[in-house]
């Protein structure tokens, strides 16, 4: 069973984090990282500034450059992973409903799945 604290860890809805966190940046240069890791932090980076920029925005006002500078990613990178705004703006609200519904999950879990649970 995991602690109530490490479950909160775990919980990083997209736009939690800024895309351009120093620790989450990918440097030029060779590699240790796979491409498909390189893609997956690329991505999360991206949902992470698709979250922030539309929160910001609104969905008409954010622009795909908007999103891209706030992940610190290029547009090239983007269309790779994404057709378009709609799909990335889905993509993030689909990952922060399953981060959002597996805590449910767990909480209901850790109560027993007591018949009362709130």
């Amino acid at each position: 069973m995991t602690s109530a604290r490490g479950a909160e860890e775990e919980l990083v809805l997209p736009g939690a984090r800024s895309g351009r966190e120093p620790e989450r940046s990918l440097r030029p240069g060779p590699r240790r990282l796979t491409p498909e890791q390189v893609a997956s932090r690329q991505r999360e980076r991206l949902l992470d500034g698709v979250a922030r920029t539309v929160a910001a925005n609104g969905y008409a006002g954010a622009r795909i450059s908007d999103i891209c500078r706030a992940a610190g990613v290029t547009r090239p990178v983007f269309y790779e992973l994404f057709s378009g705004k709609e799909d990335a703006v889905l993509a993030a609200f689909r990952g922060g409903t399953q981060v959002v519904v597996r805590a449910m999950e767990r909480a209901y879990g850790e109560e027993g799945g007591a018949s009362d649970w709130p």
